[in-house]
């Protein structure tokens, strides 16, 4: 073996280092970049809860019987409402839809209430809705992702 040959065999074994280093890094970034895209991803889903909540406050003078909530695509029945109770219940809808109130005051008769509010299927928050004597007051925390 001359010079030349040992001379160019020296340089090869210093370049191979650096390039398993520069693989290796790379190999790092490669993998540091799908663990963040797949954290993204996740964040998306863990937004908030699927749903919009809906608290139904009676502040009428009587208890509210039969309390059925309607959404389009669903139905939930929640019951019987005393006066002055809070109840929650959260819904969720197929298309764009709004809230509909059924239930049975003191007299036995059904009434169904119109909630005035807006809901998606990729909706999320809540809406208070107070059922007053012969009226309806809501409060709105709706919120529509953007992700659907």
């Amino acid at each position: 073996m001359n010079n030349r040959t040992r001379i160019a065999d020296a340089s090869n074994d210093r370049k191979e280092p650096a390039r398993v280093a520069w693989r290796s890094a790379l190999t790092v970034v490669y993998w540091l970049a799908v663990v963040l895209i797949l954290a993204a991803i996740g964040s998306l889903f863990m937004e908030s809860p699927a749903g919009v909540e809906v608290l139904l406050v009676n502040h009428s003078p009587s208890p509210m019987r039969d309390v059925v909530i309607h959404v389009t695509g669903a139905k939930y029945r929640v019951g019987e409402i005393a006066i002055d109770q809070t109840v929650r219940q959260r819904v969720r809808v197929t298309s764009e839809s709004h809230l509909e109130i059924e239930f049975k005051a003191s007299s036995g008769k059904p009434q169904r209430e119109i909630v005035e509010c807006y809901i998606e299927s990729n909706s999320s928050g809540s809406i208070e809705v107070e059922i007053l004597d012969g009226a309806i007051r809501t409060q709105d925390h709706i919120k529509h992702s953007r992700w659907h």
